[in-house]
């Protein structure tokens, strides 16, 4: 689960239009948060957004965005890789915004 931090800097300063989005090492990865709500992880230099069938998947599937996979081969099937053209796009906003909420509705 290796990051590279040009990937780490990179992506949390693509990520800042949502609101404050801070990070935590995790497992060799890392964690991401906006306003304190755990919504995504970054493993091998990729990002992960939460989904919830009631809030976001169906946009990850239309893009065909991979789920996330750990080392042993297991789909973390609460993550999905947030599609390229989305990143810097003026769209990440609202990506991240459901993604907090998918956050907190898996949360309850």
């Amino acid at each position: 689960m290796p990051v590279s931090k040009d990937a780490l800097e990179r992506y949390l300063s693509l990520l800042t239009v949502a609101g404050t989005v801070t990070h935590k090492a995790m497992f060799g990865g890392y964690g991401l948060y906006c306003d304190g709500v755990f919504f995504a992880v970054i493993d091998n230099d990729r990002l992960f957004f939460k989904v919830h069938p009631g809030v976001n998947l169906a946009e990850y599937e239309a893009f065909n965005s991979p789920w996330w996979m750990i080392d042993s081969g297991q789909a973390m099937k609460n993550y999905r890789e947030l599609p390229a053209s989305i990143l810097g796009s003026d769209q990440v906003a609202s990506w991240i915004e459901s993604s907090v909420e998918a956050a907190r509705r898996l949360k309850k």
